[in-house]
């Protein structure tokens, strides 16, 4: 698996994005981490959390289709955070290779499961109705891409 390394090339694809979404390029930007450290925070009265996409890693049609079932969810009443629309798009090109995605950032801390106070029976059973109803939305979801090839299971 090929991980994301922008080197030299991150200031100027972060200033780039920063420009396309109405930002000055000194705007502070925080590295949020991501599998392969392609997420990061706009730091700014409403934060912004952007996504950096290699086409030789993650084709734009998989990253639509991700996109289009999050929209599903919160289009049923499920929470989840949905990517916004720049200039009619979600899917935001940097170059022949890059792409990008934003979203509102949630609201909201990391649960620390050593807190009995919030890491119990009641935040369980949030959790599991919230997975529950995903489940049940699933069979419900018609995606409008081929799905073929999408996380496919081999047997060897």
């Amino acid at each position: 698996m090929k991980i994301y390394n922008f080197g030299r090339e991150a200031r100027t694809v972060l200033i780039h994005i920063l420009d396309l979404l109405g930002y000055s390029s000194s705007s502070e930007i925080r590295l949020l981490g991501g599998y392969s450290g392609n997420v990061y925070e706009i730091i700014a009265k409403e934060p912004i959390v952007i996504k950096i996409f290699n086409k030789e890693v993650d084709s734009e049609e998989r990253v639509m289709s991700e996109v289009e079932w999050t929209n599903f969810l919160s289009e049923h009443g499920l929470n989840v955070i949905v990517p916004i629309l720049i200039k009619g798009s979600y899917i935001n090109n940097l170059s022949e290779t890059l792409f990008f995605i934003a979203y509102k950032k949630a609201r909201g801390s990391h649960i620390d499961v050593n807190n009995k106070d919030v890491w119990n029976n009641k935040l369980f059973n949030r959790w599991g109705q919230g997975m529950g109803t995903m489940h049940a939305l699933s069979k419900l979801y018609k995606g409008k891409r081929d799905q073929n090839g999408m996380n496919k299971i081999f047997i060897i």
